[in-house]
């Protein structure tokens, strides 16, 4: 069974043989950089030869493309997951977002790298594709800061699209910085993430200071 080189579809679970091939293939790629990385190195951490790697994969650049929807499949699971959650508000439904996605990071640090500092190897459909799926997530949490916006929950008159944007700058670059505080409980480091995001959207400066336009 080959590893699926595709970034479209629905999550599935994976094979274990074919997760262990991601998963080594993310750790090759995070440590040497995608373009020095080579087959023979992923075969030779996975133990086997590349003979018999290449029954998993087509070449190189299908390990990339499988990790980086590998990523994707995640994120759009665990959205899937928070909108389709009864009885939330949709700021309960964005603090879910913030803390799954950070957890999912926490868990996955190799695999975020390579997702943010590889994904430029790829040309093409291959790379229009990982753009539309970012755009997709991009619109649906706007669409739930919108929604906490609608619901009073979040001041109106910040702009959706940039209090997203800056949403992502610290979900995203989590997979940077949680390495290097393994001394902080995973728990404290992700709820502390989580609320220094959300108190950045709901929270109002206070009276007399003033930010330059």
């Amino acid at each position: 069974m080959r590893v699926d080189a595709t970034l479209g579809g629905e999550r599935r679970n994976r094979p274990r043989r074919e997760r262990e091939v991601l998963r080594a293939a993310a750790e090759v790629f995070c440590r040497r950089g995608y373009g020095a990385a080579t087959v023979r190195e992923v075969a030779d951490a996975l133990g086997i030869s590349i003979s018999s790697l290449y029954h998993y994969i087509g070449g190189k650049e299908d390990l990339l493309v499988s990790i980086l929807a590998d990523v994707h499949d995640a994120v759009e699971h665990i959205l899937d997951e928070v909108v389709s959650a009864e009885g939330l508000s949709a700021l309960e439904r964005l603090v879910r977002y913030v803390d799954s996605v950070l957890a999912y990071s926490f868990e996955n640090v190799e695999l975020l790298t390579v997702y943010h500092e590889e994904m430029d190897h790829l040309r093409g459909p291959r790379r229009d594709e990982v753009r539309a799926r970012r755009r997709e997530h991009d619109y649906v949490v706007t669409r739930l800061i919108r929604d906490a916006q609608g619901e009073g929950a979040i001041a109106s008159d910040l702009d959706a699209h940039m209090l997203g944007n800056c949403l992502f700058v610290i979900v995203a670059s989590s997979y940077r910085w949680f390495p290097r505080t393994r001394r902080i409980p995973r728990e404290r480091m992700t709820a502390c993430a989580a609320e220094f995001v959300l108190r950045g959207m709901i929270g109002r400066l206070p009276d007399g200071v003033r930010v330059s336009a």
